[in-house]
Order: structure tokens, then sequence, then C-alpha cells
């Protein structure tokens, strides 16, 4: 009898346990949800800064500008002639900077959204120089690179004649008419100041 009291003991034990879990209300299980990914702010984007070159070096001015800025930024630009030289324009990508008021040959413009060249406008003087055989005279005291230039001289003694004339020594000047001792040459305006003789 040993053994079916324990039996009995054992069995009403589990019956008391069955009851009390059954009596429990059953705690609702939630689905699994997914993992969401961890959600990170977004990133700022570094603003882009974009490239200025000059269009070409000259000897007859330094221009001083940064190498790069970014979209909406101003840009200013300096330039600094020879003697003789005028500073004319500033151009971005072939559009005319803007004269900054109150400082010569500095200009400025915004920076776009893309790379710019830039390129400097000048004009230089020109001077026909003296002669004991004529008297010479340009049109212009001063024009600009890529001008045409007229250049008419006139000898002293109707004998003496002008047959050619040159600028800065090696520029040939095309003869265009002649009368009565006058002589009347052209030229295409170099970078920079040009001497005729």
């Amino acid at each position: 009898m040993k053994g079916t009291f324990r039996l009995w003991h054992i069995l009403a034990a589990l019956s008391a346990a069955l009851i009390v879990f059954a009596c429990e209300k059953p705690t609702p299980v939630e689905p699994e949800q997914p993992e969401q990914p961890e959600q990170t702010p977004p990133e700022e984007e570094e603003p882009t800064a974009y490239q200025i070159n000059l269009k070409a070096e000259s000897e007859f001015y330094e221009v001083e500008f940064p190498e790069t800025a970014e979209a909406g930024e101003t840009v200013t630009v300096t330039v600094t002639p020879v003697e003789n030289v005028f500073v004319d324009a500033v151009r971005y990508n072939s559009v005319k900077a803007q004269e900054v008021e109150g400082q010569e040959n500095t200009f400025e413009f915004e920076m776009p959204e893309k790379d710019v060249t830039l390129s400097v406008n000048t004009s230089s003087t020109v001077t026909v120089l003296p002669s004991s055989y004529f008297k010479g005279s340009a049109d212009a005291e001063i024009a600009a690179a890529g001008d045409l230039v007229t250049v008419t001289f006139v000898v002293n003694n109707i004998e003496d004649m002008v047959s050619t004339a040159t600028v800065n020594g090696s520029i040939e000047c095309e003869l265009v008419g002649m009368d009565l001792g006058e002589y009347i040459f052209t030229f295409e305006m170099p970078e920079g100041p040009a001497v005729v003789e």
C-alpha cells in the first residue's frame, strides 16, 4: 500500500498543477514582427566644389582666382595688367563677370553648377614710332586684341616711300592704300601693346 499511496500523492500533485495552469488566462502570443533595419539619419550631402580654370596664360597680365568654388558662391577674380595694358572684361564660360565697384580690375560672378573657364579681354596702347622720313598716326590710341587698326604714314619728301610696316618687330602690316606720299596700312591688334615702325 505504500506504493499506491505514493502514486496517489504524485497524481494528486499533478492534478493540482494542471488545475492551476488551466485556471490561468493564457498570455496571447504576439506574432513575430520582421526585424526592421536600423534607421540611420539621412547623410548631409557635401557641397560639390566645381573647378575654375584660366583659358590661357598671358605675359601681359596675372590673374588671381580660387581653384574651386561651390554652386552659388561668389567668386572674385583680380587681374593685374602690365603697363599700357587695360582690362576690358573677365568672362566665365563666355558670360561677362560683373566689375566690382571701386576696385580696379576686380570682377565677381556667382558660381554655376558646373566647372568654369575664365578668359580676360584686354586692350592696349598703339604707338607709331617717329621717323625723320615720315609722320605716322594710328586711328586708335588704344585697341582691343583682335581689333583691326589702321596706320597712316605721310612722307616728308614726296620722293620717299613707306614700303613696309611691322608691329612689335614681327607682325607684318598690310598695305591697303597709297596716294601721293600717303601710305595706309592695317594690322590685327595683338594681345599687349603694339609698337608700329
